[in-house]
C-alpha cells in the first residue's frame, strides 16, 4: 500500500485569516474552532490530493492540531469533498516539535510491513528536512503555495 499523507493548515486549509493569531502566539485563538471551520479550500493542495488519489495512492492525513480538533477538522475536510481518509492528529499530552512529532508518527506507520511508500506533503520545511532525514528525500513534498514567515514556523508548536 502507498500511503499519501496531507498536513491540513497551508497545505489543504487556507489559514492565512488566521496567522496573525499564530504570529503573536495566540494559539487558542488560532486552533479557535469557529476560525477553523471558516478556512477556505487551497486549490493546489486540493489538486495534490487528486493528483495522488488519481495515481492510486491511498490519501491520509496528518496534522499538528491537537486531538481536540477532531470533529472540526473532519467535518471541514467532508464539507469540501476531500476523500475519507485516515486522519492522524497531535494527542493532547504530547508538545514535542511538530518536526519530530510527524517524523516519528511516519517512522512508526512505515514499520508496518503493509506500507509500501509513504510520502508527506508539508508547508513546514523543518517537517519536511526532518522527514527527509529520517525517511529518504521521497518521503516528503514541500507545498510553496503559502509560504510562512521563517520564524513562524521554527517557533509553532503545531
Amino acid at each position: 500500500m502507498k500511503i499519501a499523507y496531507f498536513d491540513i493548515d497551508g497545505v489543504l486549509a487556507n489559514d492565512t485569516h488566521r496567522v496573525e493569531h499564530a504570529q503573536n502566539k495566540r494559539w487558542d485563538d488560532y486552533f479557535h474552532p469557529e476560525s477553523v471551520a471558516a478556512d477556505a479550500v487551497w486549490q493546489q493542495g486540493q489538486d495534490a490530493v487528486s493528483r495522488a488519489q488519481v495515481d492510486g495512492w491511498t490519501i491520509a492525513y496528518m496534522t499538528g492540531r491537537w486531538e481536540a480538533l477532531r470533529g472540526v477538522t473532519q467535518a471541514w475536510l467532508d464539507e469540501h469533498g476531500f476523500p475519507a481518509g485516515e486522519l492522524v492528529m497531535r494527542p493532547l499530552e504530547v508538545t514535542a516539535p511538530l518536526a519530530a512529532l510527524k517524523a516519528g508518527m511516519l517512522e512508526e506507520i512505515t514499520s508496518d510491513p503493509n506500507v509500501e511508500q509513504i510520502v508527506l506533503y508539508d508547508d513546514d520545511p523543518e517537517v519536511v528536512r526532518e522527514v527527509q532525514k529520517r525517511l529518504g528525500h521521497s518521503a516528503a513534498i514541500h507545498c510553496t503555495w503559502h509560504i510562512k514567515r521563517a520564524a513562524l514556523v521554527a517557533e509553532a508548536i503545531a
